[in-house]
């Protein structure tokens, strides 16, 4: 990677407060996020999502606490720190009267590029986000969904080890959403450390490593994506009056609407939670996998 010093990829939080007008926005903060993966955190509006990410780039300062990336305090020692990131945070501001390409130019060339190189980086940006249509047109012209995608180039423009992306399939549309995904998993396969922030479960879900839930400030939830527990949802022809306490190979039973929502325990496959089922005499209508995830996220951020 262009400037980079190998693959240093460590982001140190110790202790960050921050508040805004007396309201406790980050609330004693402590964390490690270390890649390469993807790292993304969930949590309502409000939660502090937005606020962690600008105080890691600078873009904020905290009351209290401090935040190390890669080494370097972003506070006493900003250059450093922020040369290893690339980000698109929050509402997406550049100047109206600039080009897209002049922009990115401008970023690139901002962090020492060679002058040769940029064409060759704006090509597969351009491409890769697609965006190369209207590179040549003002900023100021771009409708909300050209300016997401053209925030989130700039994000990667730099080839910085370590990304931020802030609720970035906002005012995307679905073929948008399509692309941005396939983008993640590019970078993860580039060894890159990918944080992204959002409220909504379906835009991390099956691209990420590693999830973190916040609400009020704090981190509720910290896991490896395989250590969420699996639930399947079953509904059938007719639920007895009496759901059954127990089935062998099932942990958890409980019943949700017209389906009952079981926990497998591990290394018990679908079809065999099937075969439990029919052997009790229970006719299965339909049968599909609920993310556990959705489970954590409603008990933590109630």
């Amino acid at each position: 990677m262009s400037g980079q010093e190998g693959r240093r990829q460590v982001i140190s939080i110790h202790e960050v407060t921050k508040r805004y007008s007396g309201r406790t926005a980050l609330d004693g903060m402590d964390l490690e996020l270390r890649g390469p993966g993807v790292i993304s955190f969930l949590g309502p509006n409000g939660a502090g999502k937005t606020t962690l990410f600008k105080l890691i780039n600078r873009l904020s300062f905290p009351d209290a606490g401090e935040i190390i990336v890669n080494g370097y305090n972003i506070v006493s020692e900003a250059e450093k720190a922020l040369f290893c990131m690339g980000s698109q945070i929050d509402e997406t501001r550049f100047h109206p009267y600039l080009t897209g390409r002049e922009i990115l130019s401008f970023v690139y060339l901002m962090r020492g590029t060679p002058n040769d190189m940029v064409a060759e980086r704006l090509r597969i940006v351009g491409e890769g986000m697609g965006i190369t249509s209207f590179l040549d047109d003002r900023f100021g012209t771009y409708s909300s969904g050209m300016k997401q995608r053209f925030a989130i180039a700039n994000a990667i423009m730099s080839d910085a080890e370590i990304i931020f992306f802030d609720e970035p399939t906002t005012n995307l549309d679905p073929s948008g959403i399509a692309e941005f995904r396939n983008l993640i998993r590019d970078l993860r396969e580039m060894g890159k450390l990918i944080l992204i922030s959002s409220h909504l479960l379906s835009e991390v879900s099956g691209i990420s490593d590693r999830i973190l839930i916040m609400n009020r400030g704090k981190i509720v939830f910290d896991s490896d994506i395989e250590e969420i527990e699996r639930f399947l949802s079953i509904r059938l022809e007719e639920i007895p009056e009496n759901v059954p306490k127990s089935i062998p190979g099932v942990s958890e039973i409980s019943r949700r609407g017209d389906s009952i929502v079981v926990k497998p325990e591990k290394g018990v496959s679908n079809s065999e939670v099937i075969e439990r089922f029919i052997e009790k005499g229970l006719k299965i209508r339909e049968i599909t996998e609920v993310e556990g995830l959705e489970r954590i996220y409603a008990s933590r951020t109630a």
